[in-house]
This record gives C-alpha cells, sequence and structure tokens, in this order.
C-alpha cells in the first residue's frame, strides 16, 4: 500500500504539471517491492518512473550542493 500511495501521489503530479517522466529518490526503492509496484502503477498510467541506483543517497547530495553553492555563490 506505501508503495501504492506513493506512485498515485506521483502521477497525479505529474499530471498536474504535464509530463509523463517522473523521478523518484529515497531509501524506499532499497527494497525491490517498492520498485516493482511503483513500476507497475507508473506503467499502468503511461508514466515512466525513473528509479536510480543508490536513490536513497539524492537527499545528502542535494544537501551537499546546497551548502557548497552558499560557500561558493556565483
Amino acid at each position: 500500500l506505501v508503495g501504492q500511495t506513493i506512485a498515485l501521489i506521483a502521477v497525479n503530479a505529474a499530471n498536474a504539471i504535464q509530463t509523463d517522466q517522473v523521478v523518484i529518490t529515497g531509501h524506499m526503492l532499497d527494497m525491490p517491492s517498492i520498485r516493482r509496484v511503483l513500476a507497475a502503477v507508473g506503467a499502468l498510467y503511461g508514466k515512466t518512473f525513473t528509479m536510480p541506483d543508490d536513490a536513497g543517497y539524492a537527499t545528502a547530495l542535494g544537501a551537499l550542493l546546497v551548502a557548497g553553492e552558499q560557500r561558493h555563490p556565483s
């Protein structure tokens, strides 16, 4: 149910901005069952869910990039 809820929120968000491409990150993707459910729901609604390897590190990477920008503004 958790995977289905995440997928349906992503589908509705994608519909709101009129796109078929969704990138999903987070440690929930460490579970193969969540990846399967997301892919199945995405396919059902005609959305392409990109789920990168090591997706759980996306938040930390984003924080690192923001911290770097604050130290060295353009």
